[in-house]
């Protein structure tokens, strides 16, 4: 997708501008969805495969737009919560190397805030029992630190991006984990 949708996009959303024709209310609501609703990483084809050169032209190219813009900051972590939907590789690694490069050279807080909120994503939207607790968030917190382990020597930056997306999940299990305990109580 051309980084210029995505820059016109966010200045819909956070700067009063219209689009398609629209009035402002009706601009805002179709900008914030597909803004919200964006799922793609920057670099995927449409073959499925991961262009890493795309993936830094795309962001930086954005970067520049909502610059130009006075969008830096919400751009950034628009930007790193695209970034968390970024592939693995074969092997199950995760972020790649040319992800975790990209987000130790941009140096962003923004950005890797909008990384970890990527990652995070399904926390508050999960599918359960109303007693089984924390278990799925339990999971996450652990494949997360797993993840980061894996990538430590080469990314220390994103490996401890990854831990503090783990210590998220971790304190939602716990919350998930008291509410079955009281409601078990409450029986």
């Amino acid at each position: 997708t051309d980084s210029r949708i995505f820059v016109k996009l966010l200045e819909v959303v956070h700067s009063r501008k219209n689009m398609l024709g629209l009035g402002r209310v009706d601009s805002y609501r179709v900008a914030r969805s597909v803004s919200d609703n964006w799922r793609g990483c920057p670099g995927m084809r449409a073959d499925g495969r991961f262009d890493v050169m795309v993936m830094r032209r795309w962001v930086e190219a954005a970067r520049q737009g909502l610059a130009a813009a006075e969008l830096s900051d919400k751009g950034d972590h628009q930007i790193g919560r695209l970034l968390a939907n970024s592939p693995e590789d074969e092997n199950g690694m995760w972020p790649l190397p040319a992800v975790c490069e990209l987000i130790d050279e941009v140096g962003s807080d923004n950005l890797d805030e909008g990384f970890i909120a990527g990652i995070c994503r399904g926390l508050m939207s999960s599918v359960r029992g109303i007693y089984d607790g924390g278990q799925q968030e339990h999971e996450s917190a652990q494949r997360y630190r797993a993840l980061s382990r894996q990538i430590r020597s080469t990314s220390r930056h994103t490996a401890r991006l990854l831990k503090k997306a783990a210590d998220r999940y971790e304190e939602r299990a716990v919350e998930e984990d008291d509410q079955a305990e009281a409601r078990q109580d409450a029986l």
